[in-house]
């Protein structure tokens, strides 16, 4: 009996810090207040911004959309978003679209590499300085999106 006492102790110990550690983390929770207009996944990037993801596995297609911390408007970013597949190592550099004042919030990267529905790896992303990296979420869909 002391022993499973012990057991569930350490257990809710280890869940507490858990809840308590995620924040500032980087990947995907679903973000219910924060809308994916364009039918991808939300992402944080720390507090300094949100990502909404969209990848279609079936043509190779990232698009990167940029939000502020709230997620309610465009952030612009002077430097391109880097994805980095684990597999292969392989580093593909996103284009930037639609530039206004040498900054864009809208990304874009299309490559055979990125033709696979379980996707892993990592984007890399710099804000006011200061780089992130944040972990490409796996598709839970079965297959890519098409727009």
């Amino acid at each position: 009996m002391k022993k499973l006492i012990m057991t569930l102790i350490m257990m809710a110990m280890f869940v507490a810090t858990f809840v308590q550690g995620e924040e500032g983390h980087s990947h995907s929770h679903g973000h219910a207040k924060i809308k994916a207009s364009h039918g991808g996944r939300i992402l944080d990037v720390g507090k300094a911004a949100h990502l909404e993801y969209v990848h279609d596995a079936k043509t190779g297609k990232i698009t990167i959309y940029v939000l502020d911390g709230e997620g309610t408007k465009a952030l612009g970013l002077a430097d391109a978003i880097r994805i980095n597949v684990s597999t292969g190592k392989v580093q593909v550099v996103m284009s930037a679209l639609n530039l206004k004042d040498g900054k864009s919030s809208t990304f874009e990267a299309q490559n055979d590499v990125l033709k696979n529905e379980h996707l892993e790896g990592k984007l890399s992303i710099k804000i006011d300085d200061k780089k992130y990296s944040v972990a490409i979420p796996h598709d839970h869909a079965h297959g890519g999106h098409s727009h």
